[in-house]
């Protein structure tokens, strides 16, 4: 407005309905209201992964800490939780919906079609969007033939309250097949030009 009497404007964030706010100078405001958008923006909770660990690396297990999933030695104490073999590594930073604030909930599970619920009780302590599950002893002693279903689910709700939930399966199987190993030798004498 132009009238000198007027001033200031109050537009919210620009993926919520859009409000214009103005208030009289240095009068009575009790009458502001602000209200919020009649329609939540709902989550699109993404799960890509897993990332294939094997039964010889161990990695770091400690929600929320910035070693979250990287290769540690249990000798070392550069991890400040655990150290242990990974089932998998599963990441959920790909989902939106969060309307650029924090997720209000961040919870992942066991869905129906898994064979394995040992690691369920580990699995719900997880609160993170990166999600390092520890290997189960199932899976560690499946025998040569052997397969295991494991049926993820993550569940995203936003500050707004709206939430979704979106599943995804893998299978582990066991086999005897040798695998290649690949070998790149440094050439014999190095030379760099300046």
């Amino acid at each position: 407005s132009e009238d000198p009497n007027w001033c200031g404007r109050c537009i919210p964030d620009e993926e919520v309905q859009v409000i214009e706010l103005s208030y009289a100078f240095l009068q009575n405001t009790r009458d502001l209201r602000i209200t919020e958008s009649p329609t939540a923006v709902r989550p699109s909770p993404v799960i890509v992964g897993p990332q294939t660990v094997d039964t010889c690396t161990t990695v770091c297990m400690c929600n929320g800490c910035a070693q979250h999933g990287e290769v540690c030695s249990p000798a070392s104490s550069a991890c400040p939780g655990a150290c242990g073999l990974a089932l998998a590594i599963l990441d959920g930073t790909s989902s939106q919906g969060a309307q650029r604030r924090p997720w209000l909930k961040v919870e992942w599970m066991l869905a129906p079609g898994t064979t394995d619920y040992s690691i369920a009780q580990n699995l719900s302590k997880i609160h993170d969007l990166t999600a390092v599950i520890p290997m189960s002893p199932l899976a560690y002693n499946l025998p040569l033939g052997g397969n295991l279903t494991y049926c993820f689910r993550l569940n995203l709700t936003n500050w707004l309250g709206a939430w979704s939930i979106t599943e995804d399966c893998h299978r582990l199987m066991q086999y005897n097949t040798p695998l290649p190993s690949v070998v790149i030798n440094a050439p014999p004498t190095a030379q760099s030009m300046i």
